[in-house]
């Protein structure tokens, strides 16, 4: 299967950060350095493009701002495949990417992810220099994990089945990337026609 002539069975082929998996939390798992200096910093030099360019939309409670199928997540969501398949231990497909700022003071509810996100990727790109790094809570039953995540850094988990969020307010503003693949085909690209696509977004991540 492919988009624009590009098959995707390329994309489940092992990726180099895999051998960064840190089993940190009993509910996700932990990439290390997922992506390198250079990756992470261009990352947040395109998201500064996003933000002078008013590209993102308010979320509700207005401590959010958010950017849907954006062409540069949806190709970052694309390299995750690889890393998700090799977990999964069976072949994923690509879904969607979304890029959120946090300000100050958010919160995000403990929630379970829609059915587009049968995996979900959280990224940290960048941090308020000075400040620590915001947890992300993980809840399965009564079982806590609270994870910390240095920008480069990614948590994996299943987006549907493990309540998670952060319920601590953020200590300073953080940009993040939120990578997700479904296990069935007939949900790749969240039913769009092809990654990049620029569709009204459903604020359910």
């Amino acid at each position: 299967m492919g988009f624009a002539g590009v098959s995707l069975d390329g994309h489940v082929a092992r990726h180099r950060s895999v051998s960064g998996v840190e089993p940190e939390a009993g509910h996700a798992i932990v990439l290390r350095e997922w992506l390198s200096d250079d990756e992470r910093a261009l990352a947040e030099s395109y998201f500064r493009v996003l933000l002078a360019g008013h590209a993102l939309e308010i979320e509700p409670g207005g401590h959010s701002w958010g950017l849907y199928g954006d062409p540069f997540a949806d190709a970052m969501m694309m390299r995750a495949v690889a890393v998700v398949s090799k977990q999964a231990g069976r072949r994923v497909y690509p879904s969607y990417g979304y890029w959120r700022l946090y300000w100050p003071g958010a919160t995000l509810p403990i929630h379970t992810d829609r059915a587009a996100c049968d995996w979900t990727m959280s990224v940290s790109i960048a941090n308020e220099p000075g400040l620590p790094a915001w947890g992300l809570e993980t809840q399965v039953g009564s079982s806590k994990d609270s994870i910390v995540l240095r920008p480069g850094d990614a948590a994996l988990f299943r987006g549907r089945e493990i309540a998670h969020g952060r319920e601590t307010p953020a200590p300073g503003w953080s940009v993040w990337l939120f990578l997700h693949c479904v296990d069935d085909r007939s949900k790749v690209f969240d039913h769009r026609v092809a990654p990049g696509l620029a569709v009204t977004s459903p604020l359910s991540h």
